[in-house]
């Protein structure tokens, strides 16, 4: 499920009295915490690093101690477990390097890296979910990354990015297998995390409501975006098409939008099959540029027949 942001501030602590000024903004967050939302996160710390709830009132007593300097002592071992630093396997690390590192950074003042502090501002961002963390760090590849430790906001596309690719390329460039492809692990809409593919779902359920003709409040869509939604769909087809002959054995709805289409094509150009929707199995009519296969749309609507038979008078396909 997505989940919710709250307002971090940006700055990332450098010296060492950032460090504290850092762990003042910290406590500030988590000591409105209620009791037991501490008990939470403590019985969560003791699962996730000593696999079982013996160490809930340990973790518990720190947190009532020093919240913040427990909290940055669990990014820190849940970061170096997953994104080791160069030179060193990944290793599941325990509730020995959780409290090593909660006496270095409370009674040493020792400073924690750049990249610690942003993932620890991560988790608080996102509702405090160290499993969140877990899920984007365990995706990426040392190798592929050259061993450099990813910060969170590469792994982030937020919306105004989002944006600019959903009415470019968010579709032609494969969905959410195309940004999982490029790195990407969430997507975040007005403060609430996706992964790509619940943002798949989400603006698959956006589009069918525009081409229903019931657009959901405050989603704006476009026929561009819509385009290649409908081709993305063709592609995402397994099934084998079956020819035009088939397409007489269609519902009589169904028949009555192929042969509109039928009627305006140029049939040395465009051709027109049965195919099946990718999502419903239900036979839909598959639309193929014959010179260019990869070209192609699935059509089961007369909003969709309307728009199509609209762009391609309008030669824009």
């Amino acid at each position: 499920m997505p989940h919710e942001a709250s307002r971090v501030r940006e700055d990332v602590p450098t010296s060492h009295s950032l460090l504290h000024q850092r762990l003042a903004e910290i406590g500030d967050i988590l000591r409105d915490l209620p009791p037991t939302s501490l008990r939470e996160i403590a019985q969560d710390c003791s699962q996730r690093f000593s696999q079982s709830n013996e160490k809930t009132g340990v973790h518990l007593k720190r947190l009532h101690e020093h919240l913040e300097i427990l909290h940055l002592a669990a990014v820190d071992a849940l970061v170096c477990t997953w994104l080791p630093d160069p030179g060193y396997m990944p290793s599941r690390l325990n509730a020995g390097w959780v409290l090593k590192r909660y006496y270095a950074y409370g009674e040493q003042g020792e400073e924690p890296s750049a990249d610690i502090f942003a993932w620890e501002r991560w988790v608080i961002e996102y509702g405090f979910n160290y499993e969140l963390l877990e899920m984007a760090a365990s995706q990426q590849s040392a190798e592929e990354r050259g061993y450099v430790r990813p910060l969170p906001h590469e792994l982030v596309l937020n919306g105004a990015c989002l944006d600019v690719l959903r009415r470019q390329r968010f579709w032609t460039k494969g969905a959410s297998a195309g940004m999982l492809a490029h790195g990407l692990l969430f997507v975040d809409l007005d403060g609430m995390l996706f992964t790509p593919q619940e943002y798949e779902q989400y603006r698959s359920q956006v589009l069918e409501c525009a081409l229903a003709g019931h657009p959901l409040k405050d989603e704006s869509t476009e026929e561009g975006e819509l385009h290649a939604y409908l081709a993305w769909l063709a592609s995402q087809n397994k099934h084998e098409d079956e020819s035009w002959d088939s397409l007489t054995h269609l519902s009589p709805q169904m028949q009555s939008l192929a042969y509109q289409l039928a009627e305006q094509i140029d049939h040395r150009r465009i051709k027109l099959c049965v195919s099946q929707h990718p999502g419903t199995g239900e036979e839909v009519i598959r639309v193929i540029e014959r010179h260019s296969p990869d070209n192609d749309w699935l059509l089961w609507t007369q909003d969709h027949v309307s728009l199509w038979l609209e762009a391609y008078h309008e030669q824009a396909l």
